[in-house]
């Protein structure tokens, strides 16, 4: 019931949100601009389609399965993300690492490293560490064995999902997952 009405309440503020920056659109009345701008050149969108080649009965239910599974997914990490401790930093990043497979009850160490490392930038890059989790170069071999360079660390999904393999292998072998970042384990 919680997580409804949270929907439903982020629905309404972009609803009024969307509203009232279709009104200031369509109004002219912006006071004529008195300082110099800064003018950067909006990115081009990319689209993406994803084709369907057929349209059997099967088809449409699997894909309105797939939309079903994506629903109560979405449901189940908003379920996950009331309970965590909302002071917690770096909380926009929560939902990614969850859904990388980070372990809902390791946000709460999680989050702060993010925080110390990186101030919850992506881009960081202190030379040798890069991304939200500072991923050191002497990862580089195995980061290169996996297919992936230093330099895609500060790719927020390949930063979180590479940190968790660090932390998991090391947690699977019995060691402290935390460990790559001075972090004590209980």
């Amino acid at each position: 019931m919680r997580s409804r009405r949270f929907i439903l309440s982020a629905v309404a503020v972009y609803t009024v949100g969307a509203i009232l920056l279709a009104d200031a659109a369509l109004r002219d009345d912006d006071p004529d601009q008195t300082s110099p701008a800064i003018v950067t050149p909006i990115p081009k969108p990319s689209v993406v389609t994803v084709p369907l080649t057929t349209t059997s009965s099967s088809t449409s239910t699997s894909v309105a399965e797939s939309a079903h599974d994506a629903l109560q997914a979405d449901l189940s990490t908003a379920e996950i993300l009331s309970s965590v401790d909302p002071t917690l930093p770096c909380l926009e990043w929560a939902p990614l690492a969850l859904d990388v497979g980070w372990p809902a009850e390791e946000l709460p160490t999680l989050l702060p490293i993010l925080w110390k490392e990186s101030r919850c930038q992506p881009w960081a890059d202190s030379g040798p560490d890069h991304g939200l989790a500072q991923v050191n170069q002497i990862h580089s071999d195995y980061l290169a064995q996996l297919g992936l360079t230093h330099e895609d660390m500060k790719d927020p999904r390949q930063n979180l999902a590479f940190s968790l393999r660090l932390w998991s292998e090391r947690e699977a072998a019995g060691k402290c997952g935390w460990k790559p970042w001075r972090v004590a384990c209980d």
